[in-house]
């Protein structure tokens, strides 16, 4: 006579999932190698397992369905065993709490415009509220990267971002993954992305200011910057403190500003642009961005006018020509208008010669008696000749 044993059964236990996954069921404690089936259920659902083997340590294991997150905390119960020879056993109290975890979500990126060589954050926002983990991005076509953080009770996640250069703007971050902590549930993105707003800061090449007369302002011309930029220049006159411009917007790559009137003593006077400050809040400092102010009397008539450090002042505005020759005995510049060759005739030793376009900018400087005008523009120059003695002679000269 053969006599089949009762299945029997020790403990149920499961392991923690991710939502949208089947849980692992593992039935303990049954006869080692028997083969047969469990009739269970999840809350007050009854379900029967497929027919299997118990292994020589008598454990059985059993996979539910996928599960959705509002299955956590439901009690998975073993109501009965039947063993392969019909026998049966059933069971009250052989239960376990499902532990269902949510998976990471992720409704859109965000990043903070920055200035080039700024920081900024990368906002990942509709995550999971107070969950810790991990992100992988990329940006452009670099390799990923994993930021970490907590999300706030808004479901937001800031990444920051350091040193952004300039050409990363246009460049789009692409979330690919979150993974929440502890539970190392995962999600996968394809196209959550968001495009880098980088705004250049300001640039500043040179500054110059034509030359005046006292009683005057100044036109300073700033150069160099970012074209058609708009914002504010912060400059010092001398060793005063420094002041902010009023707000204008560049030229091309110019701007000009007008000074205060300027009295004989802002003669050789150095104007400094420390710092420029864009619209969108980019600064840039400068350490060697000046220029000596030129401030001369005005005389009554091409006189000579003492002026401490520049010595004489020879000022030809309305100038007369004969024969190609500037009619002035000590000091003659021809021809007038010129073409290619300006001639410069004087006893003086001469230091230099600068033309300043009619912004003021100096487009070209010499110290030669004989000069090579034929690459400038068309157009009226201020021709400033100094001698080393700190002479000085303004003249107006049109180039053809």
């Amino acid at each position: 006579m053969v006599v089949n044993p009762l299945p029997t059964l020790t403990s149920v236990t499961a392991d923690p999932v991710c939502e949208g996954s089947g849980a692992t069921i593992v039935l303990t404690g049954l006869i080692a190698n028997s083969t047969g089936y469990a009739t269970y259920k999840v809350n007050n659902i009854i379900s029967t397992g497929d027919v299997g083997t118990a292994d020589e340590d008598g454990n059985f294991i059993i996979t539910t369905a996928p599960l959705p997150f509002i299955a956590n905390n439901a009690v998975f119960e073993i109501l009965k065993i039947t063993s392969e020879f019909g026998c049966e056993t059933t069971f009250t109290g052989k239960t376990v709490t499902l532990q269902v975890n949510k998976k990471p979500t992720l409704q859109s990126v965000s990043i903070e415009p920055v200035c080039e060589g700024g920081s900024t954050n990368i906002v990942l926002s509709g995550l999971v509220a107070g969950s810790t983990g991990s992100s992988i991005y990329k940006i452009g076509n670099q390799a990923s990267q994993i930021g970490y953080g907590t999300a706030s009770s808004d479901g937001k996640l800031s990444i920051p971002v350091t040193n952004v250069p300039l050409l990363a703007n246009g460049q789009f971050v692409q979330i690919l993954a979150l993974t929440i902590n502890g539970t190392e549930c995962t999600s996968e993105f394809e196209n959550i992305k968001a495009p880098f707003v980088v705004h250049a800061k300001p640039t500043l090449t040179s500054v110059t200011a034509a030359p005046v007369y006292a009683g005057e302002s100044a036109t300073i011309v700033l150069s160099g910057l970012v074209s058609n930029s708009t914002g504010i220049a912060t400059y010092k006159v001398g060793n005063n403190l420094p002041v902010d411009g009023a707000e204008g917007i560049a030229s091309g790559t110019t701007y000009s500003f007008p000074t205060a009137t300027l009295p004989l003593g802002a003669n050789n006077v150095v104007f400094s642009v420390t710092k420029l400050k864009s619209n969108y809040g980019c600064v840039s400092t400068f350490t060697d961005k000046s220029v000596k102010l030129i401030v001369t009397q005005r005389p009554s008539v091409n006189g000579d006018t003492s002026n401490g450090s520049i010595g004489k002042v020879l000022v030809d505005e309305n100038p007369t020509f004969e024969n190609n020759v500037q009619a002035k005995a000590d000091f003659i510049m021809y021809p007038n208008p010129v073409n290619d060759i300006l001639n410069i005739q004087t006893d003086l030793d001469i230091q230099s010669v600068d033309f300043l376009n009619v912004n003021g900018q100096k487009v070209l400087t010499s110290n030669q008696k004989q000069i090579n005008v034929s690459l400038l523009p068309a157009g009226v120059y201020i021709v400033r000749v100094q001698d080393k003695s700190n002479n000085v002679v303004i003249k107006k000269v049109v180039v053809k």
